[in-house]
C-alpha cells in the first residue's frame, strides 16, 4: 500500500501491526514497525513509502522472467534469498515442489500482465503456511541472478539481449543440481 499523505491510520487499520515500512527514497532500508508510535515517528520524513503486512517466518524467493518481443517467455529456476550477510541466492529454492510451481507461475503471470518485453525480477515471500506473496517486481535482472552466469544453459544477460533483438530465448535449465551466488559488499558498505 503506497502512502503519500500524512494520515496513515487507515492503512494501519487495514494491514494491522506489525508492518514493514519501505521508504521510496534511494538508500533507505525497510523498517519493522510494531507500534503506532514507531510508525508515526518513522514516517515523518519518509514520504512516499510503502507499507506491507509483516509475514512471520517467511522465506524470500526470487524468480527472474525474460519476456521476448514476440511474447515468448522463459522463467529461471526459483532461487532462495538470504537477508543476512553474506547475501546469498541458492537455486533451486528449498521449497515444496507445489509451492515452487505456484511461485514460478505467479511470477510469470505478473510479468505477462505488463504486456511488455524485457527482464523482470519477481521477489516473493513464502509464508509458514506455504502461501506465496509477491513482494516486488523490478525491471531488470536482480543481482542474485548472477547464479545464471555459470549455473544455467543460457544466462539471464544473454536472454535479455535475445529478447531485445527478437531472437529465440535460450534454455534456463540448471547445468548442475544446485547453484549459488554470493553478493559480497564493497569496502564502503
Amino acid at each position: 500500500m503506497c502512502i503519500r499523505d500524512r494520515d496513515i491510520r487507515p492503512a494501519m487499520a487495514q494491514l494491522g501491526l506489525p508492518l514493514v515500512m519501505l521508504p521510496q527514497t534511494a538508500g533507505s532500508l525497510p523498517r519493522l514497525i510494531s507500534t503506532e508510535a514507531q510508525l508515526t515517528s518513522s514516517s515523518s520524513n519518509a514520504y512516499p513509502f510503502l507499507l506491507e503486512q509483516y509475514v512471520a517466518s517467511a522465506q524470500m524467493v526470487l524468480c527472474v522472467v525474460v519476456v521476448g518481443s514476440e511474447g515468448s517467455l522463459v522463467a529461471y529456476p526459483l532461487c532462495e534469498l538470504t537477508e543476512t550477510p553474506p547475501h546469498t541466492a541458492l537455486a533451486p529454492a528449498r521449497v515444496a515442489g507445489s509451492v515452487g510451481h505456484v511461485a514460478i507461475e505467479t511470477a510469470i503471470g505478473a510479468c505477462k500482465s505488463f504486456g511488455s518485453p524485457g527482464t523482470f525480477s519477481v521477489r516473493m515471500l513464502v509464508s509458514a503456511e506455504n502461501e506465496v506473496l509477491v513482494q516486488s517486481v523490478e525491471h531488470g535482472a536482480h543481482a542474485a541472478a548472477m547464479f545464471t552466469l555459470k549455473g544455467c544453459v543460457t544466462d539471464v544477460y544473454e536472454n535479455t539481449l535475445r529478447a531485445m533483438v527478437a531472437l529465440p530465448l535460450g534454455s534456463t535449465e540448471l547445468l548442475v543440481p544446485h547453484c549459488a551466488s554470493v553478493m559480497v559488499p564493497s569496502g564502503d558498505e
